[in-house]
């Protein structure tokens, strides 16, 4: 590779001799190199991204969190559009107790699945738990606004609404003296 650095069957052999000596790390970094020579490549770019897979499975199983994180950034990178992978980076994100980047992350998934009310259900409830009850409503309008008007749409702000009446009649001082009282 010294001599020849774009010889495809060079990289692909140094690859597999890094497989069967069990260095996926190794692997799968020169796999992301050699995507990045050849990125117009669609094989390259699909057994990279089928190593991806397999490396998250791995991961995960073993119950790495950090190399499970890298491998599904990078897989929502490679496709963006795989919803389930973002909801994972998303729940990832969340469990680690990385609230904003998790909001991120779903904002970042929502421009690229405009429509997915999987997602936007995700943001809103990190949103809510989070205290920013205004900025979920608003999010939820917008996405209604902008044409994505669906029956769970309309259903998740009516419930948003709901806890809103709830949270605000909480908050008037005549309720708050009557409970004092009692």
């Amino acid at each position: 590779l010294e001599i020849n650095p774009y010889w495809e069957g060079l990289w692909r052999k140094k690859i597999e001799l890094y497989k069967k000596q069990g260095n996926t790390y190794e692997a799968n970094r020169l796999f992301k190199r050699l995507q990045q020579i050849y990125p117009k490549n669609q094989e390259i770019k699909d057994a990279y991204y089928y190593e991806l897979e397999l490396e998250y499975a791995r991961q995960s199983k073993a119950g790495n969190l950090v190399a499970k994180g890298d491998a599904l950034r990078e897989l929502t990178k490679l496709n963006p559009q795989n919803v389930d992978y973002q909801l994972a980076l998303i729940n990832h994100y969340y469990n680690a107790n990385l609230m904003e980047k998790a909001i991120d992350q779903a904002s970042l998934a929502l421009a690229e699945n405009p429509g997915n009310i999987e997602i936007l259900r995700k943001k809103v409830a990190i949103l809510e738990e989070n205290g920013k009850h205004n900025v979920a409503i608003a999010r939820v309008k917008s996405f209604i606004d902008n044409g994505y008007n669906t029956v769970e749409a309309r259903r998740l702000y009516d419930e948003l609404m709901l806890m809103t009446a709830r949270k605000e009649r909480e908050d008037d001082p005549y309720v708050i003296y009557g409970k004092i009282f009692e």
